[in-house]
């Protein structure tokens, strides 16, 4: 929403939950860490960090789509080009991962692939910008 000053102080209550879970050896908050430094502080290293590590831990479409964004925003298009194929392999409906891979096909040079991509997600949820997205 643009307020980014209003929400900072929930961001680090955010942040402080999801590093207690893992000092607590608790992984089920690894990719939504992954997911913060890749939105909040768009922190290329420290987001592919724990998207790697989530992945490792738990693959699946959930875990791949936020590996792929985290390539992606740490620069790494063609890595996170071929993770974003990957989790859409599954064939699940996602707008999240609609969302990421006509972004990162976009960013890989495939617009065809990436027009089909934002149709999809705007069929999936016509108000996808109104959850997570600037």
């Amino acid at each position: 929403m643009g307020r980014g000053d209003a929400a900072r102080p929930w961001h680090e209550l955010a942040l402080a939950g999801y590093l207690a879970s893992i000092g607590r050896g608790e992984v089920q908050f690894l990719h939504h860490l992954a997911g913060y430094y890749a939105d909040v502080e768009r922190n290329g290293g420290a987001d592919v960090k724990w998207a790697r590590r989530d992945e490792q831990l738990r693959p699946s479409r959930v875990t791949g789509d936020a590996l792929a964004w985290a390539l992606y925003v740490d620069g790494k298009i063609d890595d996170a080009d071929r993770v974003v194929d990957r989790a859409r392999a599954t064939g699940v409906v996602d707008y999240h991962l609609y969302y990421h891979a006509s972004t990162i096909k976009a960013a890989a040079g495939n617009a065809t692939e990436a027009a089909r991509l934002a149709i999809a997600l705007r069929e999936s949820n016509p108000r996808y910008r109104d959850f997570h997205h600037r």
